[in-house]
């Protein structure tokens, strides 16, 4: 039914897309970091049609870095990424996150299902587009980490 890696879940696959999965496949996206245990792009078909996705699998660093990333003030705060989600407070036009189809929680990891982003590279962009990117990133990342968390609980 599946090839390369482990995919947490034909069940979970199959309750995000709302229909039975026929097949699917995975394949890593890029290498993973303090927290980020994997990036994979899921692809496959349901009996509904065919789908694309990428699923990121974040869980709390250990050593040094668990203390600060159990701190919600904290630059390393392990659970941003899905409160950001949650909230609802993301942009919905201009310089905007991949859409979020599921967000999977448990106390061990969290599991991020977002839609498939295709776009040229972001090395053949001009100048002026770089420029208008870190304006609009730079308004994003000043919504406090605070405000997220609130919002992300009430759903």
């Amino acid at each position: 039914m599946r090839r390369g890696a482990s995919v947490a879940g034909v069940d979970e696959l199959a309750e995000i897309l709302g229909a039975p999965v026929v097949r699917y496949s995975t394949e890593p996206v890029s290498s993973a970091g303090a927290g980020t245990v994997a990036v994979e792009r899921v692809t496959g078909t349901t009996t509904a049609g065919p789908f694309r996705l990428v699923r990121k699998r974040i869980r709390p660093p250990v050593g040094a870095r668990a203390a600060a990333a159990d701190d919600p003030h904290h630059v390393t705060y392990w659970r941003r990424e899905a409160h950001a989600y949650r909230s609802g407070l993301l942009p919905a036009t201009g310089l905007v996150a991949p859409e979020c189809v599921a967000v999977h929680e448990d106390p061990a990891e969290i599991r991020l299902w977002t839609r498939e982003v295709t776009a040229p590279p972001a090395y053949s962009w001009p100048e002026s587009r770089y420029a208008r990117a870190g304006r609009r990133t730079d308004r994003v990342t000043r919504v406090p980490v605070r405000t997220c968390v609130r919002y992300s609980r009430r759903s």
